[in-house]
């Protein structure tokens, strides 16, 4: 069945909520792999392994960028000590996963299969999107604050994770 232009007219704010969902799983996923990269590059780097700046070096590093969200989380698992990594931020971590995997794979197609031809707005789908949307959010922070303190060496966040949360929730209903 195709679509009908109306419908699509119609339900413009749940594909800005799809649009929102997917651009944070991204930055979700790629600031994950690049504290990752930068952990795995350093230990053999330390190790002696490699020589900075070495074809290997840049092949192994490579590798690191292509790992799957998955696998980038196992790593965090892995190496929980040398990370300071708790359990509670593992699982964190892992429903953020969870719910990217929703958003990349299941998002449109429950969408599709649920809601054709109807207003998605009035349906319950802005509020599964909201759910696994404050998921990756949550894991979003959690990386994020990682990620800066280790680029700039201090915390330097003015705000909680409750306040984030709430200003990401802001933004994603905004137009």
């Amino acid at each position: 069945m195709w679509f009908v232009t109306n419908d699509l007219r119609n339900n413009t704010s749940i594909f800005m909520l799809f649009g929102k969902s997917i651009f944070i799983s991204q930055k979700y996923e790629n600031t994950c792999k690049d504290i990752i990269k930068w952990f795995h590059a350093t230990m053999v780097l330390i190790k002696g392994e490699y020589e900075i700046f070495s074809n290997e070096y840049f092949d192994y590093t490579d590798k690191l960028i292509k790992l799957s969200l998955g696998r980038t989380i196992e790593s965090f698992e892995k190496n929980q000590d040398l990370f300071k990594v708790t359990n509670t931020d593992i699982e964190i971590l892992k429903n953020a996963k969870d719910s990217r995997n929703w958003i990349a794979h299941s998002m449109c197609d429950e969408c599709i299969t649920d809601n054709l031809n109807s207003n998605i707005s009035n349906s319950t789908m802005p509020t599964e999107i909201e759910k696994h949307f404050v998921n990756i959010i949550e894991g979003e922070y959690l990386v994020s604050k990682w990620s800066h303190d280790f680029h700039d060496k201090e915390t330097a966040i003015g705000f909680t994770k409750d306040e984030y949360i709430q200003r990401m929730k802001d933004w994603f209903y905004s137009n």
